[in-house]
């Protein structure tokens, strides 16, 4: 009997955890759509997600305009016509600059996203209440994590299916190239997660609403930019470019040096490599200075980027005060 009804009571607690996740992702759905900034910010992120594919099309089309001009006047007068300079080029090269768009403007939406979805439970007081609930703080984290994760999931569908959409009007699209869209946007969801509890963790942590949005901008510009041109630093110019250049620049020992102790780390370049990697749109160029690593060794960075920052979330909120929830502002 006893048995019986610890049975019972475990599967009403499981009941009660899983209705109050539900009700706390919806809640904090309907919040983060009334909040501007993020409504800002996401309509950004997919105005650029259409823009990347016009763009690419855009320029290809004007060279393409004036190669067949300049094929006409060579035939005109009896010489050689080259090639077409985008007969090699791949069919995704569309998409290269949406690989750039996640790495500034999404990343910076996912932390908005995780600093919203805490900040507001902080200033209302919310919290406070929540804990006082028969609810353990790994279920209010659950909620959150649930919340963020359907949000970043619908911002990436859509991207996805406006660029799969764009990609089959502008050029000829096949299974695999969809297949591949599909998996870049998987890969940009580990990315983008880790940026989510960035945004969560110093909302749970900070005494302040300022420093809870300072402190993780801050850390933003260290693992996009800071990083990046540390491990980069044989191609300055790769921070903005998911596409090594084909020559080595200032190829020295110290460079090299710093390069292969930073690279590892640098989670943005390991995004940024096997995105184009996967997407086909890899320069092929031979970095004989670099480090480089197979994709499973790049996805498993990512995804240890991701676990690593969840980690960090739960041990906060574990730690978490409610008592200081009033005095947040």
């Amino acid at each position: 009997m006893r048995t019986l009804w610890r049975k019972y009571i475990f599967q009403l607690r499981g009941k009660m955890e899983i209705e109050y996740i539900r009700e706390s992702s919806k809640k904090d759905i309907m919040l983060l759509l009334r909040d501007y900034t993020v409504i800002v910010i996401l309509v950004v992120f997919i105005a650029m997600s259409i823009a990347s594919c016009y763009i690419g099309w855009s320029a290809q089309h004007i060279v393409n305009g004036v190669y067949s001009e300049t094929a006409k006047q060579l035939a005109l007068e009896n010489k050689p016509v080259p090639p077409s300079p985008f007969s090699i080029v791949p069919q995704l090269a569309l998409l290269k600059n949406m690989i750039i768009y996640v790495v500034l403007i999404g990343s910076l939406l996912a932390i908005i996203l995780g600093h919203a979805l805490i900040s507001n439970d902080r200033k209302n007081g919310i919290s406070k209440v929540l804990f006082s609930k028969p609810f353990s703080r790994t279920d209010y984290l659950a909620g959150k994590l649930v919340t963020a994760s359907v949000l970043i999931s619908i911002i990436l569908l859509l991207s996805m299916i406006a660029n799969i959409i764009f990609v089959s009007l502008l050029s000829r699209i096949t299974l695999q190239s969809i297949i591949s869209i599909v998996i870049f946007y998987i890969i940009s969801f580990f990315f983008l997660s880790g940026f989510i509890f960035i945004g969560m963790y110093f909302s749970i942590r900070a005494d302040n609403s300022t420093q809870a949005i300072l402190l993780p901008i801050i850390i933003w510009i260290v693992i996009i930019f800071v990083i990046p041109e540390l491990g980069s630093a044989l191609y300055p110019t790769s921070s903005l470019n998911p596409v090594l250049p084909d020559t080595n620049i200032l190829g020295s020992p110290i460079l090299v040096t710093i390069h292969s102790v930073i690279y590892p780390f640098s989670v943005s370049e390991q995004y940024k490599a096997l995105s184009a990697t996967n997407l086909g749109i890899s320069s092929g160029a031979q970095a004989t200075n670099t480090s480089e690593y197979p994709p499973l060794i790049q996805i498993l960075i990512i995804i240890m980027w991701m676990v690593v920052t969840v980690a960090g979330a739960y041990i906060a909120t574990k730690r978490f005060d409610p008592s200081l929830g009033e005095q947040y502002e």
